[in-house]
């Protein structure tokens, strides 16, 4: 009786917070380990040859059904040509709001590297695949299920203390109808810009930047968003630092890098925890994330 009940208010919810005649649907970008990921699809550590990422975000207290998961893979493969090489990955991502919700995607990814000159190398890449919205099936209705193109497309230059480019995602603006409403993949804008510097010979500080603009509209994800980050690396092992979300909240991190592995290989773990700000008119709950990634290195890379 209970789900029931909730499924009525889940989804009167979802009827009345959409109610307009179109809304503008856009990622679950907001996040220390979510927003890299999505932004771009390209691999710019030419030293590895395997990378894969796992991450999991799930709001604390009673909201610990709204989550997100996201897993990526990403293969280098080099060319005859040195200092080229394409990248192929694949992407999968789960967006759970309660027991009823899910906003899925899964794509593939290609990126095509070259050396510019002695000191940076630029890098164009794409995304295909697709984006489902659905309500899952239950004692009271039937399920719902729509299905979208979701696609997009980077450009970035980069060398190993510096990336700046731009990407932009879900190009193809579609439109689908879930629940007798329009909802529109929104197309939007990402610059992205990270530097780091030494200080000292043991700690390293990168600064980095994306803004993210959309068309406005009357979704809160919509117009100009930017988050703002500075992190720490001790010794090259030890990671911390925090981050700004425009109109969302502050998030804390820490972790550990390159921790070796056999077979040539390392693992990097990271934990985050976020506070909402005064501005946030989504949500005033609380959320960790947490971030796995495994990267395999040939051994004459090393």
């Amino acid at each position: 009786m209970l789900r029931k009940l909730v499924f009525f208010l889940v989804l009167s919810a979802f009827k009345i917070g959409y109610g307009q005649n179109e809304v503008y649907e856009l990622p679950v970008y907001y996040g220390m380990f979510f927003n890299d990921p999505q932004v771009n699809t390209l691999l710019y550590n030419q030293n590895n040859n395997i990378q894969l990422n796992l991450a999991h975000r799930r709001n604390s207290n009673n909201f610990g059904g709204i989550n997100t998961s996201l897993f990526s893979g990403t293969f280098k493969k080099e060319l005859k040509k040195e200092d080229t090489y394409h990248s192929f990955g694949i992407q999968i991502i789960s967006d759970k709001e309660g027991f009823l919700i899910r906003r899925n995607r899964a794509a593939i990814t290609y990126g095509y590297h070259f050396k510019m000159n002695e000191k940076y190398n630029l890098a164009a890449g794409f995304s295909s695949g697709f984006y489902n919205f659905s309500i899952v099936s239950n004692e009271v209705t039937g399920g719902y299920s729509s299905y979208a193109f979701d696609g997009s497309f980077s450009l970035a230059l980069y060398n190993e203390t510096t990336k700046v480019g731009f990407s932009v995602n879900q190009f193809t603006n579609p439109t689908i109808r879930p629940v007798e409403q329009d909802v529109i993949l929104a197309r939007h804008v990402n610059v992205f810009f990270s530097q780091q510097f030494n200080l000292g010979n043991e700690v390293k500080f990168t600064p980095s930047l994306i803004s993210r603009y959309s068309k406005k509209s009357t979704s809160v994800f919509s117009g100009l968003g930017a988050s703002l980050a500075a992190k720490f690396l001790f010794k090259d092992k030890f990671m911390a630092g925090a981050s700004i979300e425009k109109s969302n909240g502050f998030y804390f991190y820490g972790g550990m890098e390159k921790i070796k592995t056999r077979n040539s290989s390392f693992l990097n773990f990271g934990l985050s925890y976020f506070v909402p700000n005064g501005a946030n008119q989504r949500s005033n709950v609380q959320l960790f994330e947490i971030y796995l990634s495994l990267n395999i290195i040939k051994k004459n890379n090393q």
